[in-house]
Formats: C-alpha cells, structure tokens, sequence
C-alpha cells in the first residue's frame, strides 16, 4: 500500500513467494511453521526499523524470546534485535517491557527444570544433576540420539553408536548429504531458486545493474546478511533437518536477492503491477493445493489420532498414582503412558508436584 520500492517491500515480496510455494498447509511441517512465520515477521520488523529509523528494540526482543520458546532450533533468533544496538542505555533497561520479557523467559527456564530437570533439554551441561527427576543418562542418550537422526542417521547402514556416528565429520556428512540433502532439501530449495534467478535475469536485461546503489545497499544491511549466514552454519554444525531451520537458508537466499533486485535501475509502477500479478497466482496455488483435501476423498487425513484399546496397555501402580505401558504407541485415553517396555519407575511428590523417576 505504501509502494516504497526497497529492500523490506522486496523482502517480504520474496518471502511470501516461499510461503504460497511451501508454506501453506498444516501437511507441511504444520507445527514449526508458525515459529518460521514469526522468524520472517521479526525481520520484517528489524527492517521496518532500518528503512524507517524506529526504535522497536523492546518489542523485538519479547518477540525473539517468544520464537525461542516455541523452538528452540531457532533460539538465534535473540540475536537479531541487537544488530542495530550499539549501547542500550540504562534508559532501555529500566523499560517494563524488557522486564516482562525476561520475566516470561524465566518461567519458560523454570517449567523446563520442573518437566526435566534441565534449563534446556536435552543440554547435559544446563541440567541441574542433584535434583531427584534429573535422568543424566537420559539426557546424554537423548541428545546424542537426536543429534544423530537430524544428521541423517536414518539413512545410514553401519552398526555404530550414536556418539561415534556424530564423532564422525566425514562419515555423518556424506550420509546426509546423500540423504536429507538430495531427497528433501535440495528438492525443496531449488525450484524457488530457479524461480528467483529467473527473476534476477529477467531485471537484470530490462533495467540495468546500478553499481552504487548495491555498494550502498551492501553497508546497509551486511550486517543481517552475515549474521544469517552465521545462523545457517550453526544450524548446519548441529541440527542440519530442513524442518528445524529452513527460515534461516530462506531469509539468507531472500535477502541476498533482495540486495541484487533494489540494486537495478527498476520502474516502479511496473515493478509493483509485476508484484500484483504474482501475489495473484500465488493466491491460485494457495486455493489449487488446499483444495485437495476437499475433493480428494481417497487422500489420507493427517494428522490422525490414535486410540489404544486396553489389550495392548499395562497399568502399573505407584505410591502415589499408577501410570500405564503401552506395546504400541499411547495415543490418547490413557495417561501418564510411556511405551517403553523395560522401564521401572516410582513416585514421589514435591510440593503439589507429582515426580516419576526411575528405579535404579
């Protein structure tokens, strides 16, 4: 509606491209999606921030904490409100807002250790080991064990530990890279590539490549660049799944061909009727794709809710109150369940908090 043609209206331009292209059914990643939506939203804010010089820092911060609560693969998140802020001031500080982020951050922090123990998990070295419901073990078992599958484990053939395998650059590399990055990654990414490199070209041979205006453009916004590529290679080093951090490459992508597009010698009005008719066929996919599970009956519905009769659970009593063993999955009905066979647990109370813990 403003029709200011620059490197945020660009941004979200591209970024909604991705979002009709891969982003529009719960079938698609459905429950991290919102947490990438608010990842594109808080740039979009830190932009907004740039272009118009406003000083949004305190609701930035609240809303990086907020992403980090809801995925903690993308925790780096609580960088981005900081690019701009060279001294926050005892001023900032005393804001009640900030306050009030960091008071929602802690009982985040706080509901983690009573659930398991940890400020994080499963972060061995953030658990707090003295506490009776602290399984360390567990925790090391769980964190090498996720480590592993997002590294492509599922893929792999050998008979090795799950500490060895993550031990094992090269080894846990080729493996992914012959998996999750060919079969999921790479056909997921490119096609939106092709698309924006077809958009480069068409603008670069209409209008003409303007070199000062990239010069200025790059010491405007280097610094976001830099520090999305930073969030890319951590997230490479740890948890490289598509799912985990895919807003991370598509921001990186999105705001290298931002810097490129505001860098030619663009008309606007023709720029903007472009964008209208793009938006327009992006709303079609949207329609064409969820309509699918309108008209195609035979379509499996996802996700499904489990149910388990009583002939694959075991209820086991405790001192203070029975839990179930399921053979199978424990879906729904039955609760607190755990379908792990071999395990030993008893009960004890904490205040007005009830505590599982395993038999030694």
């Amino acid at each position: 509606k403003s029709n200011k043609l620059n490197f945020h209206s660009i941004f979200l331009f591209l970024t909604l491209i991705y979002i009709a292209y891969k982003m529009n059914r719960y079938g698609e990643y459905g429950n991290d999606a919102p947490t990438h939506f608010l990842f594109y939203f808080l740039i979009s804010e830190i932009l907004e921030n740039f272009e118009n010089k406003k000083d949004n820092f305190k609701d930035n911060l609240i809303l990086s904490f907020f992403i980090l609560m809801n995925k903690l693969t993308m925790a780096f998140a609580i960088f981005l409100p900081f690019i701009r802020e060279k001294n926050i001031s005892k001023k900032l500080l005393r804001e009640p807002k900030i306050y009030f982020s960091l008071f929602f951050l802690s009982l985040w922090l706080g509901k983690n250790i009573l659930i398991s123990g940890c400020l994080v998990y499963p972060e061995p070295k953030l658990c707090i080991k003295n506490l009776s419901w602290t399984d360390m073990n567990m925790v090391r078992l769980v964190k090498n064990e996720n480590q592993a599958w997002t590294r492509g484990w599922p893929n792999f053939k050998g008979k090795i530990s799950y500490s060895e395998y993550n031990k094992d650059f090269i080894l846990w590399f080729k493996t992914w890279y012959n998996g999750h990055f060919k079969n999921k990654i790479l056909v997921i990414i490119s096609p939106y590539l092709i698309l924006l490199l077809m958009f480069i070209s068409y603008f670069y041979f209409r209008y003409g490549f303007k070199k000062q205006t990239f010069i200025n453009e790059i010491k405007k916004y280097y610094k976001l660049i830099l520090i999305l590529l930073f969030f890319i290679i951590i997230w490479f080093f740890t948890v490289p799944v598509y799912r985990y951090g895919y807003s991370y490459l598509i921001s990186f992508f999105v705001s290298v061909f931002s810097l490129i597009l505001i860098s030619f010698d663009i008309n606007k009005i023709k720029f903007f009727r472009f964008i209208k008719q793009i938006l327009f066929f992006c709303l079609i996919i949207f329609f064409l794709k969820n309509s699918i599970k309108v008209f195609d009956k035979d379509k499996e519905i996802w996700p499904k809710i489990y149910f388990v009769n009583n002939d694959h659970i075991k209820k086991v009593e405790t001192a203070n109150k029975a839990y179930f063993i399921s053979t199978r999955m424990c879906g729904y009905g039955f609760s607190p369940c755990t379908h792990i066979s071999n395990i030993n647990l008893k009960s004890s109370k904490f205040m007005n908090y009830l505590i599982f813990s395993k038999i030694p």
